[in-house]
């Protein structure tokens, strides 16, 4: 059942015409329209109040929790970092960190890197510098970015010999629940 019939019930039978000309039902049908276009956003509303079907207040949501989506991020991998950055309840645990990159689809290693102390080192071990005392260093063992190489005549003088470009996403989530009194170095394997 339509809107205008709905709406027709609500008058007394034999009151008004039912000829679809008459001013009445043109009016009807106007009134109608109305509720169905509200009936539709209502339902689009409730698509986009959650990250798991929103589409077009995607936006809305990274603005929020300062996500950056990349140009050709599909919808789905959009949806799912909004919905990562929701439900991060944050820790401190290196295990924390390693399940919410897990949860994000990366396979990681963490390392605490500790500064060169007398007594607590063995052969082997790395060597850091004070300032890293706070430092981890997080290696992605699954990334499959394209390492972008040095070829002449493409490059200029000055250009690193190899780079390859980060994950910003993957990084900006890390960072953004990091301990407060660390920073995070990101390798690549």
């Amino acid at each position: 059942m339509n809107f205008k019939d709905l709406l027709n019930m609500l008058y007394p039978p034999g009151v008004f015409s039912d000829d679809s000309e008459s001013d009445v039902q043109k009016e009807l049908v106007v009134v109608a329209n109305a509720f169905q276009r509200a009936n539709d956003n209502a339902a689009a509303l409730r698509n986009e109040m959650h990250p798991e079907t929103a589409t077009v207040s995607l936006a809305s949501w990274e603005r929020i929790l300062a996500l950056t989506p990349g140009p050709s991020d599909p919808i789905q991998t959009r949806r799912q970092r909004i919905i990562a950055a929701l439900t991060a309840q944050g820790g401190l645990s290196r295990q924390y960190f390693i399940n919410l990159a897990a949860s994000l689809g990366y396979m990681i290693e963490i390392d605490e890197l500790q500064p060169l102390k007398a007594g607590s080192m063995r052969a082997g071990q790395l060597v850091a510098v004070p300032e890293t005392c706070f430092c981890w260093r997080i290696r992605v063992l699954n990334w499959s970015g394209k390492v972008v190489k040095f070829r002449a005549g493409a490059a200029r003088a000055g250009d690193c010999l190899g780079w390859w470009p980060t994950d910003v996403y993957f990084e900006g989530i890390m960072n953004q629940l990091q301990r407060a009194s660390s920073s995070i170095i990101f390798e690549y394997i």
